[in-house]
């Protein structure tokens, strides 16, 4: 079980949302702690001239990062409620404000809910077809069975998308990404004019641990 645990926090920390291609991750254990960061990412090729990935200008000139997560352990007498996807306007340009992590019963007493973080910057800028996406971030883990868990995940990506429901659906021209799952669909909820969230799905061995990992997104005015 603890290695199961294990393993699904490593597949927690290791998907990347927009990516055309992912190279092999490196990982590192030191005792009782686990780093794992993967290189510099070689792959990212623009499928029509294979040059690099250029995204064009970053909306509003620059993007604030964040330092804000909250990472929850969603119990059955908790009387949490975990968001889902419900859709609507994806058109403008956000920033990623806040990571929120909803952990199955399984991670209590196993993952240290005050002690994780997670920071980094990235944002989404969406028209009626085309996306362009770019988020680098670093999440933290404390656990009870290895220690402290550490993962640097950099994403980029392009393409075109459509909205089916309140699923997201990409198709990158180009993009690259450090992490070991590209993510070519995730959910959409558009809160109100200047909020909405996005719902990375739970991939390989994270998907018995994690309920919801939801970004959390402003609009750039």
């Amino acid at each position: 079980m603890r290695k199961m645990l294990f393993a699904g926090l490593l597949g927690l920390l290791g998907s990347g949302c927009g990516a055309e291609s992912t190279p092999a991750a490196a990982a590192t254990e030191t005792g009782a702690d686990v780093t794992s960061d993967a290189p510099a990412d070689t792959m990212a090729t623009d499928a029509a001239d294979g040059g690099a990935c250029d995204l064009g200008a970053v909306p509003g000139g620059t993007v604030a990062p964040y330092t804000a997560s909250s990472f929850v352990i969603v119990k059955d007498d908790a009387g949490v409620t975990v968001p889902t996807p419900t859709g609507g306007d994806t058109k403008g340009d956000f920033r990623v404000a806040k990571l929120t992590v909803y952990l199955a019963p399984a991670a209590d007493g196993q993952v240290d809910t005050v002690k994780s973080t997670a920071s980094g910057v990235g944002w989404f800028s969406f028209t009626d077809k085309d996306f362009r996406s770019s988020t680098d971030s670093k999440i933290t883990l404390e656990t009870s069975i290895v220690g402290t868990v550490k993962r640097a995940v950099t994403t980029i990506g392009k393409g075109s998308y459509v909205l089916e429901g309140s699923q997201i659906k990409l198709t990158p021209v180009c993009g690259s990404t450090t992490a070991d799952t590209p993510i070519r669909e995730f959910g959409w909820s558009r809160l109100d004019a200047d909020h909405a969230y996005v719902f990375l799905p739970a991939t390989g061995a994270s998907a018995g641990l994690t309920l919801a990992t939801i970004l959390e997104l402003e609009r750039i005015k």
